[in-house]
């Protein structure tokens, strides 16, 4: 038992505190085959080890464990989950499950078989976990000389915040439906990834981290061979055809004939100011609702890079989402409201895996539940 790292840099333990860590982490694993729990703070460095693995590189699985928890942590915000925890599991039985000590530190036991990850959890239940709580919440900052560089997230634009939760979708996406296929090579390669991109972003180099993620993003496809191919406007075009011809059957119920193309007029007026290179004409626009294969073939004549027209005629269009859901609310109420954007979001998860090679599952439909103007 013992730390098998120099210091760690999150927070710094009396050896009243070391001890009792040591003692609850090994009573987490006593009896499990092939068990052991390390904690470690969010940088990945080794606080203490109960029952060190053999044959294991047990630094280069803590850093790997803490990069994979951080590269969730933003999504799962994003859904509103405030506790949970990851669980690996490797074709030979053996087990790695990660999950949080309050909001410093990370838990990293190993073991083997599905009926240990079940009597692990059931004593983290019983008081272990509460513990590990206590002891960490209430242990001392380290001195620091020079505070870290830090990042307001509103400072970071957002072109790129989006394309960060595009990545992340990605990689939750991916990590969900094959994690097998997730080597030791690619999560390193994730985790270098992350490391470069928080630097990157410290310094405000806004453009780099654009090229970080997108690079990221296209050496993780070909690494999991998911093969992108088509336009990524055939992609939008079918699936905004499909949101928006659900939504006229809705608007038709709230609004006459007549009131339809004036509206649809009124909306075009203010998101061409919003969105100049979407909203290029309003002869698409009519009583019958959007020719949205006519307003992207528009749209795409005055520039020859369609991933780039993507990343403006996705808000565009979930704008104009936006002010259909509006005029159902003030028509039908919130109920009405709600019934129209599940039915959106049902269309919407029928096409997460054509976005997905495109990275813009994570992007289409974010900000529908916003008010318009808040987007």
């Amino acid at each position: 038992m013992g730390p098998t790292g120099d210091t760690n840099v999150g927070f710094t333990l009396t050896m009243t505190q070391r001890q009792q860590v040591g003692r609850t982490l090994e009573s987490l694993v006593d009896g499990l085959p092939r068990g052991s729990s390390v904690l470690i703070d969010r940088a990945g460095h080794i606080v203490e080890v109960a029952r060190k693995p053999t044959g294991v590189d047990l630094p280069a699985i803590s850093a790997l464990a803490a990069g994979c928890f951080a590269t969730t942590h933003e999504l799962a915000s994003a859904m509103g989950e405030d506790e949970y925890s990851l669980l690996f599991q490797h074709e030979n039985d053996d087990q790695v499950f990660v999950t949080p000590v309050v909001d410093r530190a990370l838990l990293v036991v190993i073991m083997r078989g599905a009926q240990s990850v079940e009597a692990m959890e059931q004593r983290l239940g019983t008081g272990i976990k509460s513990t590990l709580d206590s002891v960490i919440g209430g242990a001392a900052a380290p001195p620091r000389n020079v505070p870290p560089p830090r990042i307001v997230p509103m400072e970071v634009p957002n072109e790129v915040r989006q394309r960060m939760r595009a990545l992340t979708g990605l990689i939750m996406d991916l990590q969900a439906k094959r994690p097998k296929d997730f080597t030791n090579e690619i999560n390193r390669g994730l985790l270098v990834s992350r490391e470069q991109l928080v630097q990157t972003l410290s310094r405000r180099d806004w453009r780099k981290a654009w090229e970080l993620i997108e690079g990221t993003r296209q050496w993780l496809l070909n690494a999991m061979h998911v093969t992108q191919t088509g336009d990524v406007g055939v992609a939008l075009v079918a699936f905004y055809v499909e949101v928006f011809a659900y939504l006229q059957t809705r608007m038709e119920q709230a609004v006459s004939p007549d009131r339809l193309r004036t509206l649809f007029l009124t909306f075009h007026r203010f998101l061409s100011r919003k969105h100049p290179r979407v909203f290029v004409t309003d002869r698409v626009f009519g009583a019958t609702g959007v020719d949205v294969q006519e307003l992207w073939k528009h749209a795409k004549s005055r520039t020859s890079d369609s991933m780039q027209l993507a990343t403006e005629f996705v808000p565009g269009m979930d704008a104009l989402v936006r002010e259909l859901l509006r005029v159902i609310y003030l028509s039908k109420g919130n109920d009405g409201r709600q019934a129209a954007m599940e039915g959106a979001t049902v269309i919407l998860r029928k096409y997460t895996q054509q976005l997905l090679p495109f990275g813009l599952e994570g992007i289409v439909g974010r900000d529908w539940f916003l008010l318009p103007g808040q987007g």
